[in-house]
C-alpha cells in the first residue's frame, strides 16, 4: 500500500500548531473489532524563505540601462519592482524588462531594486529588497555592425 501524507493548507509561517492524530487499526485479538488511538505533538511550521527575484542589469550603454528580470521558478511571485537608481525611482512592476534612459554618460550610479513576492494561494505579501551595486555608464555608444562577415 503506497504512503499518503495529507497535506494541511492554510497555515502560518513560523507558527506552533497542537496537532493531534487519531486513527483505528485492527484489534488482533478479535477478528472485525478496531481499536482507537491518538498521538498529539507539537509541530512548528517553517519560516518563509525568500526566492531569487532573478533581477539584475543585463546591458549598460552610454545614456541607459536595462533591467531584465530572470525566471529563476519564481518568476510571477516578483510583483511590484521598482528599480532605484542613485535615488530616482522607476516602476518596472512584474515586466520581464525594462529600459531606463536619460542617464549621463560616463556616470557612476548605485542601482537597487524593492519588490513584493506573492506566493500562490498566500495571501500575505512579503517585502524585498536588493543590495545596492555600483554600474558606470559607458562614456560613448558602442558601435553596432548590422551584418557581421568573415
Amino acid at each position: 500500500m503506497p504512503e499518503t501524507k495529507p497535506l494541511i493548507e492554510g497555515l502560518q509561517e513560523s507558527t506552533e500548531y497542537y496537532v493531534l492524530i487519531e486513527y483505528l487499526i485492527p484489534d488482533y485479538r478479535k477478528s472485525g473489532k478496531k481499536i482507537k488511538g491518538q498521538v498529539s505533538y507539537i509541530a512548528k511550521t517553517k519560516d518563509f524563505i525568500m526566492p531569487p527575484s532573478g533581477l539584475e542589469v543585463t546591458e549598460i550603454n552610454k545614456n541607459q540601462i536595462v533591467v531584465s528580470k530572470r525566471d529563476l521558478g519564481y518568476g510571477e511571485w516578483i510583483q511590484n519592482v521598482r528599480v532605484i537608481v542613485s535615488g530616482e525611482s522607476y516602476y518596472m512592476g512584474s515586466e520581464t524588462e525594462l529600459v531606463i534612459e536619460g542617464l549621463l554618460d560616463d556616470t557612476q550610479y548605485t542601482v537597487s531594486f524593492t519588490y513584493d513576492v506573492v506566493e500562490p494561494g498566500n495571501p500575505k505579501v512579503y517585502k524585498g529588497e536588493s543590495d545596492p551595486e555600483s554600474i558606470k555608464t559607458l562614456a560613448f555608444n558602442l558601435p553596432t555592425f548590422p551584418k557581421f562577415e568573415i
